[in-house]
C-alpha cells in the first residue's frame, strides 16, 4: 500500500493517470494466509490419542481445523497468482507487476514459515 501511494504515470506520458492502485482486493490473499496463527495455537500433543489426551472427537476436530487452515493458505496462494494474472498480466501493466509478484512471495513465505514451524515443533516434542 505504501508503494501504491508513490506510483507515478509512465515516463513517456506524464499526464496519463496511474492505471493500477493497491485496493482491498490485493490484501485478501494475505489476510487468508494468516493461518500461521491457527497452526501456532494448536497443541501438537492433542493430535494423537497417546498419553491419555482427549477422545477421538477432539483429535478429529483438531485435524479438521488444521486441514481447513492449510486449505485456506493454499487458496490464498492460488488467489494471489490469479490476482497477478487478472490485474497485472492480462491488462499489460508490466511496470506494475511487482505488486502481484510481491503478493505471491508474501504468501509463499508465510506458507514456508508455517511448514517450518510445524516441522520444528513436531521434532522438538
Amino acid at each position: 500500500a505504501i508503494l501504491s501511494a508513490h506510483t507515478h504515470p509512465p515516463y513517456n506520458e506524464p499526464n496519463y493517470p496511474v492505471p493500477v492502485h493497491i485496493t482491498f482486493i490485493d490484501w485478501i490473499p494475505g489476510l487468508y494466509s494468516l493461518g500461521i496463527l491457527v497452526v501456532n495455537l494448536v497443541n501438537k500433543d492433542r493430535m494423537c490419542r497417546e498419553d491419555g489426551f482427549g477422545d477421538l472427537c477432539m483429535v478429529w476436530c483438531t485435524h479438521l481445523i488444521l486441514f481447513i487452515d492449510f486449505a485456506l493458505m493454499a487458496g490464498s496462494l492460488v488467489g494471489s497468482m490469479a490476482l497477478l494474472v487478472l490485474k497485472y498480466v492480462i491488462p499489460r501493466h508490466p511496470e506494475y507487476q511487482y505488486y502481484g509478484y510481491a503478493n505471491i512471495v508474501e504468501n509463499m513465505s508465510l506458507m514456508l514459515s508455517v511448514v517450518m514451524l510445524w516441522i520444528t515443533h513436531s521434532k522438538s516434542g
